[in-house]
């Protein structure tokens, strides 16, 4: 049979717990408790800033332009001037062919 700390009986917790008690003495244990808190702080701590470092970089999102009426006829970001709008025609506009 396998033994595990999880198997310890709340006997043996006491039995530990007296033992701390006898080798580091009444007067530590208040410091050991505040320096292992503040050791799980510090390990979460650098668990999330490695985690941090590890992610890849977010982009920024672009912002698309938009229209400007003080940029007059310009294309966007280009400095080019805009291509007009193209008009499109009806069947009945264009020409027959068949014409010599």
């Amino acid at each position: 049979m396998q033994y595990s700390l999880a198997m310890v009986s709340q006997w043996g917790l006491v039995v530990i717990l007296i033992v701390i008690l006898l080798v580091f003495g009444a007067g530590k244990l208040p410091e050991i408790g505040k320096n292992l808190g503040e050791g799980i702080k510090n390990l979460k701590k650098g668990l999330r800033e490695g985690m941090q470092e590890d992610a890849p970089p977010q982009q920024p999102q672009r912002q698309i332009p938009t229209s400007n009426p003080s940029a007059g006829s310009l294309s966007a970001g280009t400095g080019a001037p805009a291509a007009p709008p193209v008009e499109k025609k009806e069947e009945s506009e264009k020409p027959q062919g068949g014409g010599a």
